[in-house]
């Protein structure tokens, strides 16, 4: 359809709402401009410091230089930021750095007979990682629990940290200066990791979010929460080949109500 939306997903792991303001500023600088830009909710990365303590040395690594202040500025208690962010860039056995099976990403486009071996994640000619279109029921019985694990505690303390209030505000308002228009995008979940939602939490997380529409002249609200069943899932809250292409034309089919 020559009059369908051009949509791109930048395709980032382990991002929530400070990252996603991170990489749209770097958009911007490098001279894009979209129309729209969708902010994805994530409920229980909400409940959560955008740049906890304990995931600082991995997600540093991922900073550029000049991004530093953003992230002492969205931090409760940041570790000593320029160390880390030195040291992932000359020390390549660094933990937290870009290990030399990882540094192979950047090799990929290197025409070199078996280069793609030395990585330790199928990805294809693209980059996007390889995914098996279905999960063996076996498999996401293996994952879930971790996934459940890790989250729980979120839900069961669920609140709106400050900052992330102080983040999506922020990028709100840098929408609102440059003219793009932004929707939220609440994200598909299996019924099994909703499960872990409180009352409570989801009270709280919409009563924000309304809130937070209504300031920003009626953001619209995109839920695709419950679009997709547990088969389209590996772990949850991770879609596998088919859910994401579920994901993909419902998402193309919710696209002009927006402009309504």
């Amino acid at each position: 359809d020559k009059n369908a939306p051009l949509v791109f997903n930048f395709g980032m792991g382990a991002v929530g709402i400070f990252r996603e303001y991170e990489y749209f500023k770097r958009l911007l600088a490098d001279g894009y401009k979209p129309q729209r830009v969708g902010i994805e909710i994530f409920a229980a990365d909400v409940s959560h410091e955008l740049f906890a303590t304990r995931d600082g040395q991995f997600l540093v690594t991922r900073a550029r230089w000049g991004e530093l202040d953003d992230y002492r500025r969205y931090s409760e208690v940041p570790p000593d930021l320029e160390e880390i962010w030195k040291e992932s860039r000359w020390n390549p056995l660094y933990r937290y750095g870009m290990t030399m099976p990882h540094q192979t990403l950047s090799w990929r486009l290197i025409p070199l007979p078996g280069i793609r071996r030395m990585e330790q994640m199928p990805y294809d000619p693209w980059g996007w990682v390889l995914m098996e279109n279905t999960t063996p029921e076996a498999e996401y019985r293996e994952l879930f629990p971790r996934v459940k694990d890790y989250y729980q505690g979120y839900f069961k303390d669920f609140h709106i940290p400050p900052k992330t209030d102080l983040a999506l505000r922020a990028f709100l308002d840098l929408c609102r200066d440059r003219g793009i228009r932004p929707f939220f995008l609440e994200m598909p979940e299996s019924e099994d990791f909703r499960a872990m939602h409180t009352a409570e939490g989801d009270s709280q997380l919409d009563a924000w979010l309304s809130a937070i529409r209504k300031e920003y002249d009626n953001v619209p609200l995109i839920d695709a929460s419950k679009w997709i069943g547990r088969a389209g899932f590996t772990d949850g809250h991770h879609l596998n080949g088919e859910g994401a292409a579920e994901f993909t034309r419902r998402f193309g089919e919710a696209m002009p109500a927006l402009e309504q």
